[in-house]
């Protein structure tokens, strides 16, 4: 791994941010969208390893966004960056939330107001994906509040960890133990930062898998999966036979789906013995709440 990374950047407003948010990741690029505290400056964000992968890709979004663009703001940029300047780009977007009844995010270097009931999940996404501020993250934190409500509690899987956050957010809402897994070993490493500041590492197992072939020795009651779409797709086997309880109830959490993707996803699902309990639609992403029948 080098020590610099070339991010590829998209200066406009919030709406058009949103569509951008939406549509890019059916043109093949993972993004991450940061607005700032008074909602006027919006900043969509991708990653390259090299300078020439840089440029292809500000290519492909300036014939994207004029063909999307109408009338709006916008500009591309491309800047080398040193790996270990990123956490302080950042933090001029990341805000405190109250992100469910219980739940506030909030990075380490703000604080807000609490109720005697809230449980704060302080993190330091660095390069990993998860502050809470995406649709799909917020989505899966009130499910899991809304479980915890219900008097749920248990082991609990968190495919595709990022930063971490679920798993945090699962234990202080009662859930444990947490096996967390993702395919980024710097995504793990990161998760793992977070527990310890959270202090729950004792709680929370990490490790560096594959969804489409990881095996638990035994399936959890619990999984919460926020990936790609495709990927669930692609795993949709693998959670109903390995990953997910057979037992009627076992709940799974399936997001990082936009809202045109969700039918797919949930005729795959329902044909393998899961019923909708809940669907929640932010941002363009539709997240849903499902169980076994």
């Amino acid at each position: 791994m080098t020590d610099t990374l070339y991010r590829v950047s998209i200066h406009t407003v919030p709406l058009l941010a949103e569509v951008l948010e939406e549509a890019l990741p059916g043109a093949g690029h993972a993004v991450s969208l940061w607005t700032d505290a008074a909602g006027t400056l919006a900043r969509i964000d991708l990653f390259a390893p090299d300078h020439e992968a840089a440029d292809r890709a500000a290519e492909d979004l300036k014939r994207l966004i004029s063909d999307l663009c109408r009338g709006e703001p916008w500009r591309i940029s491309v800047d080398a960056i040193p790996r270990e300047d990123w956490a302080e780009s950042w933090k001029r977007f990341f805000h405190p939330e109250r992100v469910s009844d219980r739940i506030i995010v909030r990075p380490s270097w703000e604080t807000m107001p609490t109720r005697p009931d809230d449980r704060e999940v302080v993190i330091d996404a660095g390069m990993c994906f998860g502050t809470g501020q995406h649709g799909t993250t917020r989505a899966c934190i009130r499910f899991l509040d809304t479980l915890a409500a219900e008097g749920r509690s248990g082991p609990m899987l968190d495919a595709g960890c990022g930063s971490g956050i679920l798993s945090i957010a699962a234990v202080k809402l009662g859930f444990g133990p947490v096996t967390a897994i993702d395919f980024d070993p710097s995504a793990v490493e990161q998760a793992g930062e977070n527990c310890r500041r959270n202090s729950v590492a004792e709680a929370v197992t990490l490790g560096t898998a594959d969804v489409l072939r990881y095996a638990p020795a035994a399936p959890f009651g619990l999984v919460a999966a926020n990936i790609e779409a495709p990927i669930l797709l692609a795993a949709t086997d693998r959670f109903a036979d390995h990953l997910c309880s057979r037992e009627p109830g076992a709940a799974l959490l399936l997001a990082g789906i936009l809202e045109r993707q969700y039918a797919d996803i949930a005729a795959a699902f329902a044909g393998r013995g899961f019923s909708e309990r809940q669907q929640l639609t932010l941002d363009g992403w539709t997240s849903g709440w499902w169980e076994r029948r």
